[in-house]
């Protein structure tokens, strides 16, 4: 758990806060924030590569201003999805830059994907005082929104829509369908003929979405032909044995372009067909992400991405929740942040 309070001013230097250490130390700012907090999920080697970049920075938390810098007016919540998740640790630090901006502060939880973790952290920020709340969900929240509804706690979505949902709320979304679009059309002008669409989770409205968009892309042409493979999970072990299974099909059979629905997926992918020696990355399948998340599993071709701006989405997050507390006149909406495509060596063409 982080907050805006945890920036300091050194003499002679600018503002240092959590996301300098963890550029610093190399790690996540999940990472920082465990060490700061909850120092017993963090390994020794990691506790003290933060420990030095935090020495070397001269970072020192500024005192709280009383109860009320922690659970008064100044405050906003933030409940993460998964911390370990670089989307959503991205969405923090935009929403960190905006609080302290506004001379507000900025608390972050960790709900590992858990609906009734997410319910007592909402309302643990509404008992807090908490201004209001970003909340980045991937599950079904209706119940969720229509509690902070029913006491009055502001919430912005981030990453999810809830349109059965009786309350509004304002959102910021990731256009899914977008990347879906681009992963394809990427493959399609690099040659591919075969795309297979790689994932699991469908009831996960950001990979249904991406599915959507390939869908779509795909009907804009009638040569490539597409296919789905389930992976059962959407971790890297789960790409893993995708990999293994596509090393044992025939050539006339085997995709030559393959989008995974998670990153690590793709890592998976790559990392079973780089052992299996039978299929080359990227000369005969050329595989791209669809998330752009930072991962501390690399494969040794590099994956294609097309990315998602977690950074922009945290600042238009907190802007919106913001005005919403604030403006007597805010409207609702959905704001809708483009995806960006970064090629590498995965899916480049011959």
């Amino acid at each position: 758990m982080s907050s805006a309070q945890d920036a300091a001013v050194p003499s002679g230097r600018g503002k240092v806060g959590v996301a300098d250490i963890a550029q610093k130390a190399g790690v996540s700012l999940g990472t920082v924030s465990n060490y700061l907090n909850y120092p017993d999920r963090v390994s020794q080697t990691l506790k003290e590569r933060i420990s030095a970049a935090i020495d070397e920075l001269g970072y020192v938390p500024r005192p709280a201003r009383g109860a009320a810098a922690l659970t008064g007016q100044s405050t906003i919540g933030i409940i993460m999805t998964d911390i370990e998740h670089s989307l959503f640790t991205s969405v923090f630090e935009g929403a960190q830059e905006i609080c302290e901006d506004k001379d507000m502060q900025l608390i972050g939880t960790n709900a590992y994907s858990d609906s009734k973790r997410q319910t007592s952290l909402l309302k643990l920020f509404y008992s807090l005082g908490v201004k209001g709340v970003i909340l980045c969900s991937v599950v079904d929240c209706t119940a969720d929104l229509e509690w902070a509804a029913s006491v009055k706690l502001p919430v912005v979505l981030v990453d999810h829509v809830e349109p059965g949902s009786k309350t509004k709320n304002c959102s910021v979304l990731e256009n899914n369908l977008a990347v879906g679009q681009m992963a394809t059309r990427h493959l399609l002008e690099a040659g591919c003929q075969h795309i297979a669409f790689v994932s699991h989770s469908f009831d996960y409205q950001s990979i249904y979405d991406r599915y959507t968009g390939v869908q779509r892309a795909m009907r804009e042409q009638s040569q490539a032909k597409l296919s789905i493979i389930d992976s059962h999970g959407i971790m890297i072990e789960d790409g893993y044995e995708v990999g293994c299974e596509i090393s044992q099909l025939p050539p006339t059979t085997v995709p030559d372009g393959i989008i995974a629905g998670t990153d690590v997926l793709g890592v998976g992918i790559i990392n079973a067909l780089q052992e299996k020696h039978r299929y080359r990355v990227p000369d005969d399948i050329k595989i791209i992400g669809t998330e752009g998340a930072r991962t501390g599993n690399y494969p040794k071709v590099p994956l294609s991405v097309v990315a998602a701006p977690g950074v922009d989405m945290g600042r238009k997050a907190a802007a919106l929740l913001m005005d919403e507390f604030s403006n007597s006149r805010h409207v609702h909406g959905s704001v809708l942040i483009e995806p960006i495509l970064v090629e590498r060596d995965s899916s480049r063409a011959a």
